[in-house]
């Protein structure tokens, strides 16, 4: 009986364990089921984003092969509508020059302002060409060499200058005393990328006002950071414009290719380790912004331009400008030479004139220059010491440079240190140091600037230039600026005038025979062919052996001298004063 218990208890107990493992099998196999399941939809959540990943990759791929191939062929026809325009502008180059040579009454100078235009163009859209295809092929070299920015900023100013001249805008150079003057980088690509930035701004409507600040924006060891910001006063972009600002393409409407300039620039900058950004705020202008990183020359002070002598320093300035701001950056560069500097609106001046009798020196632009106050001016001049500076931009040297006796010197805006340094030197008819390749070590060295012309012809006035009227005259020289500033000085002496922009030029243009000159006004310093050879060049053909040649430089140094009147028998070496 027991054991029959025993049995069924046994049984009993069995049954409860196997249905408990029933139960739990059954557990077991729902989580399973559970896992099984979760895996399955995150593999198939996996495969469904991997499929979505790799169709948006395609669809991207595809994208920028459609781009590229866009790209490609709106390159391809930028460059065939280029070269076609290079055809047209070359033929009508052609034609206007065969018009003009058949108008025999036409003096040589009227022709060459005939043709200058097409010239200028078709050069413009050659070098585009060039600098496209070369980036294209990769074949565009940065080459890091020493280098003085203000050469630079003067380069870049006349070749702007020239190309709108006429242009009402306003245009300013705004540097930073601490900017260094003798950088290495590559200069030539810079003053290319600052050009093509200021030609896309300076082509804007409504425009009254354009700034190039630059300033020191980072420094290392024996590295500095620059940063160019341009701005404008225009109308701004709208964001579809902003966005496809840098990418070149063909207008059909216009007929002319677009943007080619900026696009070459934003390459540059990219190969020159630097960064071009571009903002821009609809009807209140656009900004620019360029950061480029130079190598110091030495550790040494070398921006300062130094005044030959203390008596130079601390002189009491008054300026005057019919831009205000651009009044605010003519101070800059008179205090760089610690000079006391006080700056008042067109409109107080014109209101209340103030008593210039304090100050040494006073520039005002030469639109205020009435018969009242060079009275006023000639009066203080009688009593004391006081220099007087006529101010005009290069834009407008199209117009009549104001001439009068109370004028000591003329500036050309926009400005830089260097071009102030050279004023206040000339001005004041002093000792100058000579800046020789190890300047840092002895900059108090001097030695006199020969002045005796320049002492015989103080005095002269414009009208005096008309006894030359009919004259023919060739000027070889370089720098635009300098070119720009002779021409307006020159303007209304009924001289007829020729430019060369180096020896070689003038060497061809001379012995060309086309015109016979009375004079040539010779640079000794230029790329190509200087003016030392070029002038043994013409003396080597004995028909020229009469012929004035007027050899000018920058400060030069005795050594100089003798080699410019006996090396190359000119008539008279001058020292530059412009």
């Amino acid at each position: 009986m027991h054991i029959k218990k025993i049995g069924m208890a046994i049984i009993g107990l069995s049954s409860i364990g196997f249905a408990q493992t029933d139960i739990a099998t059954q557990i077991d196999t729902f989580w399973i089921w559970v896992a099984l399941f979760t895996l399955g939809l995150v593999g198939i959540t996996i495969l469904f984003i991997t499929s979505l990943q790799t169709q948006k990759m395609q669809h991207l791929h595809q994208s920028i092969m459609d781009k590229q191939l866009e790209m490609e062929k709106n390159q391809n026809l930028l460059l065939t509508n280029m070269s076609e325009n290079i055809h047209d502008m070359a033929k009508q180059a052609l034609y206007k020059s065969h018009q003009v040579l058949d108008k025999k009454t036409k003096s040589y100078r009227d022709k060459e302002k005939v043709l200058v235009n097409v010239e200028t163009r078709l050069l413009d859209v050659t070098n585009d060409l060039l600098d496209f295809l070369r980036l294209k092929s990769k074949k565009i070299e940065i080459i890091n060499e020493e280098f003085n920015i203000n050469n630079v900023l003067n380069e870049l100013s006349g070749s702007i200058c020239s190309q709108f001249s006429g242009s009402e805008v306003e245009l300013i150079f705004d540097i930073d005393k601490n900017v260094p003057r003798r950088l290495v980088g590559d200069s030539l690509h810079l003053g290319q990328t600052l050009k093509s930035i200021l030609e896309y701004l300076m082509d804007q409507a409504d425009l009254d006002e354009v700034r190039l600040e630059i300033t020191m924006f980072d420094t290392y060891e024996e590295q500095v950071e620059l940063q160019f910001q341009f701005t404008d006063t225009g109308m701004g972009l709208d964001h579809d414009t902003l966005e496809e600002l840098f990418i070149p393409y063909y207008d059909e409407e216009s007929g002319n290719f677009v943007g080619l300039g900026l696009f070459v620039a934003h390459e540059l900058v990219h190969m020159m380790d630097g960064k071009l950004s571009v903002q821009s705020i609809e009807e209140k202008g656009n900004t620019f912004t360029l950061s480029l990183p130079f190598n110091v020359v030495e550790n040494s002070d070398q921006r300062k331009y130094r005044l030959p002598e203390k008596v130079l320093i601390e002189k009491k300035v008054f300026i005057v400008d019919t831009n205000y701001n651009s009044a605010l950056a003519v101070k800059k560069m008179f205090a760089y030479f610690r000079h006391e500097v006080t700056v008042i609106s067109q409109d107080e001046f014109m209101k209340n004139m103030p008593n210039l009798t304090p100050y040494d020196i006073v520039v005002l632009h030469q639109s205020l220059f009435t018969i009242r106050l060079v009275e006023y001016l000639n009066k203080i001049k009688l009593e004391k010491e006081l220099k007087v500076v006529a101010l005009n931009s290069l834009l407008q040297t199209n117009k009549q440079t104001y001439v009068n006796d109370v004028i000591d010197a003329h500036l050309f805006k926009p400005l830089n240190q260097e071009r102030v340094f050279e004023m206040i030197v000339n001005m004041y008819d002093i000792k100058v140091p000579v800046m020789q390749e190890e300047e840092q070590k002895d900059e108090a060295e001097q030695i006199p600037t020969h002045r005796k012309h320049i002492s015989e012809t103080k005095g002269v006035t414009q009208h005096s230039f008309k006894d030359f009227s009919g004259k023919s005259m060739l000027i070889v020289e370089d720098n635009v600026i300098n070119q720009k500033v002779l021409m307006s000085l020159l303007s209304h002496s009924g001289i007829s005038i020729s430019i060369a922009n180096n020896g070689q030029e003038a060497v061809d243009i001379v012995k060309g025979g086309e015109v016979a000159f009375d004079l040539v006004l010779m640079d000794i310093n230029m790329p190509i062919m200087d003016g030392y050879a070029a002038t043994q060049m013409i003396r080597l053909d004995s028909k020229f052996d009469t012929m004035p040649i007027v050899a000018f430089t920058a400060l030069v140094l005795d050594s100089e001298i003798q080699k410019c009147s006996i090396a190359v028998s000119t008539h008279f070496c001058q020292n530059r004063s412009i």
